[in-house]
């Protein structure tokens, strides 16, 4: 899995998976755990320590406002 933090001062917008219609904006600070992506265009993450929620947004979004911050296997 990989972890990416966002950026300071950066923010991403993003829908629930679950439930499309609930919205929400992630801000600097947010540790992101991606997930597998279903299509190349959306990435799919969880946030860490806020349980299992996955929330999904355009990838070009989160290539450009997170920084990577480690891998796992």
């Amino acid at each position: 899995m990989v972890r990416r933090f966002i950026v300071l001062g950066q923010q991403i917008s993003a829908m629930r998976e679950s439930n499309a219609q609930t919205m929400r904006t992630f801000t600097s600070g947010c540790v992101l755990n991606m997930l597998q992506w279903v299509r190349p265009e959306i990435a799919r993450f969880t946030v860490e320590g806020e349980g299992a929620d996955v929330w999904f947004c355009d990838n070009l979004s989160i290539d450009r406002n997170t920084l990577n911050s480690s891998v796992e296997a």
